[in-house]
């Protein structure tokens, strides 16, 4: 009885488990009981073998087969016939709404005989009774036309609308089409898909892009572009746009056939400022790559924003300049060899589990201690620019004077901070940092920061560079808000609601404020969206054209993109454990001897 626990399933029936098949033969089968060969009947003859009981008593019954195994496979073939039953009732149901279009005179021809478990099913065509065979062709290409058109109809009205209220793509139709092969109806052919149904979901994401955009001309945004080059050798730059926790894909040029110098650059970056209005951007946000540093410095010159570097990428190349330093090669470096070693042995392993109660996370008083702690502040202040939870422009000075202090405390030597501040005063210092720190009203009652002169001089700057039509600022520092019902929720709140609610005193004042801290100090989004290139456009797939590979990245993208605002818009908990990680909220009483409070 060994044989009864074989588990080679050759085919989707379970009962395959109790015989094997004849080598050319697919219709043959050995039982694994008693050795009987049956060269014709497949499957299902062989189930009549085992449970003794054939209507057409055309099969030899097994000796040797348990009583277990016998019920088993009755109860298999009562489902099976209780499946078949119920299916030619629904086949039935549809025949009987048919006649009521094309009359009761109608016949329909079944092979009673087709008992094959592992065959699809078929398509169901009534014939008039008078239709001559050789017109039966043309009928059955008529009738499947009718019902293809109806089954469009029902798709877009019923499954289109049915994804808008869930937050779904209507590009989940292979399903539906499995249900309706299993009906009869002819689902939409390939060419449909990539071309009509791209076409419907592409045009839905475009007109969700036009709903940000009126976001825009409130809250500012920010232009991040990055560039990339795929697998197949594919050049493209990405084009995306931020403002207020939310990042939309704007738009992808291919560039492989360009030079992509700061030239190229600068006229592609200008051709995206007049997409988006030149009134609504208040920042270029890219890597630190000569060429998009140079093109965004000429924009400078010619648009009311700013070039930032991207703050993570800043970040990054301290980490870099760390791990060039021979004594930190030297350590990381044998961690890594302990660490593959004890990684590569799964007795060793298992032991070090055992024993440490977990993965090498958290390493012990050894010289990678010194490593770690020194690499965590800045790991810290990586994650936090990184975020699109909320805007992270408000808190770049911040982060990086609490990572000075952290270091400090854990014993820094001086060549790592050297490092830090060339890479501070290089690249990533800059007057929107300033000026968002200054507006923060988290930081803004703070001795000394509301009078500073050199603050309080960067704001004049910014606002004159970002809107140099409007009335000057004045003495705005003596104007700001007194009100403590007022200043005691900036702490909790986005400092740009916080403007939006409380500093209707200062309207100037506020349009600036609200704007510059609701941008982003990173272009990171631009990063994480080649993984949906590299997805799409792959070694196999190199032919598909370009146009339809940013048609299917922008729906696919954007997708995601208003998923999670959506999510984030329901769910404010991201937001709260975001401004909480930051913990650098004004100390109690720090207020007190703040000069606006006089």
């Amino acid at each position: 009885m060994a044989s009864e626990g074989g588990s080679a399933v050759l085919g989707r029936d379970p009962t395959w488990k109790y015989c094997s098949p004849i080598e050319g033969n697919r219709n043959g089968t050995i039982c694994n009981f008693c050795g009987l060969v049956m060269k014709s009947g497949g499957i299902t003859r062989f189930k009549s073998h085992l449970t003794h009981k054939d209507p057409h008593n055309n099969t030899k019954k097994c000796p040797r087969v348990s009583p277990e195994v016998k019920e088993e496979i009755r109860l298999l073939v009562h489902d099976k016939q209780k499946a078949k039953a119920k299916k030619n009732a629904d086949i039935e149901d549809i025949r009987s709404q048919l006649r009521g279009t094309m009359g009761t005179h109608h016949t329909h021809l079944v092979n009673e005989d087709d008992d094959d478990e592992d065959a699809e099913d078929e398509d169901v065509y009534i014939y008039p009774t008078d239709m001559h065979p050789d017109e039966r062709d043309a009928y059955r290409s008529a009738v499947c036309a009718l019902k293809a058109s109806n089954w469009e109809r029902e798709q877009h009205e019923n499954i289109v609308g049915s994804k808008r209220k869930s937050g779904e793509s209507s590009t989940g139709i292979p399903s539906t089409m499995r249900k309706s092969q299993r009906m009869g109806i002819e689902p939409p052919s390939p060419y449909e898909i990539k071309n009509k149904y791209l076409e419907m979901e592409y045009k839905e994401m475009e007109a969700y892009v036009n709903q940000q955009r009126e976001k825009w001309k409130t809250y500012g945004c920010t232009i991040m572009s990055d560039g990339w080059t795929g697998p197949t050798k594919l050049s493209i730059i990405n084009f995306m746009v931020y403002s207020k926790g939310t990042t939309v894909f704007l738009k992808s040029i291919d560039a492989s056939n360009y030079i992509k110098d700061h030239k190229y650059i600068y006229e592609l970056l200008k051709t995206i400022i007049k997409e988006v209005g030149k009134e609504n951007v208040v920042q270029i946000v890219t890597d630190n790559g000569s060429a998009f540093m140079k093109a965004g410095k000429q924009l400078m010159k010619k648009y009311n924003l700013y070039w930032t570097p991207c703050a993570a990428h800043c970040i990054d190349l301290i980490f870099e300049d760390i791990g060039k330093r021979p004594s930190v090669i030297e350590v990381i470096n044998n961690a890594r060899k302990i660490t593959n070693f004890i990684y590569n042995h799964g007795w060793l392993l298992a032991q070090m589990r055992k024993y440490c109660g977990g993965d090498i996370v958290r390493p012990g008083a050894t010289r990678l201690t010194n490593i770690v702690s020194l690499y965590e502040p800045l790991y810290v202040v990586l994650r936090l620019v990184d975020s699109e939870v909320v805007p992270t422009m408000p808190f770049v000075y911040e982060l990086m004077h609490v990572m000075k202090e952290n270091l400090i405390c854990q014993g820094a030597r001086d060549w790592m901070f050297k490092i830090i501040q060339d890479r501070w005063e290089k690249t990533l210092k800059h007057p929107l940092h300033a000026a968002a720190y200054f507006l923060n009203p988290i930081f803004q009652y703070r001795c000394g920061v509301g009078s500073d002169p050199k603050l309080l001089q960067v704001v004049h700057d910014v606002f004159a560079k970002l809107d140099p039509t409007t009335e000057s600022l004045g003495q705005f520092g003596n104007e700001r808000i007194r009100d403590r019902a007022a200043i005691a929720p900036r702490s909790t709140m986005v400092p740009a609601e916080w403007w939006f609610m409380y500093e209707n005193q200062t309207p100037t004042l506020r349009k600036l404020a609200i704007k510059v801290l609701s941008q982003t100090a990173s272009s990171s989004a631009c990063e994480r969206n080649w993984s949906t290139f590299a997805l799409i456009h792959t070694k196999q797939r190199n032919r598909l054209a370009y146009p339809r590979l940013e048609q299917l990245v922008f729906c696919y993208y954007n997708m995601r993109l208003k998923l999670r605002d959506m999510e984030a818009k329901n769910d404010r908990v991201a937001e709260k454990d975001y401004l909480d990680l930051l913990d650098i909220s004004i100390k109690v009483g720090e207020e007190e001897d703040n000069q606006l409070f006089q």
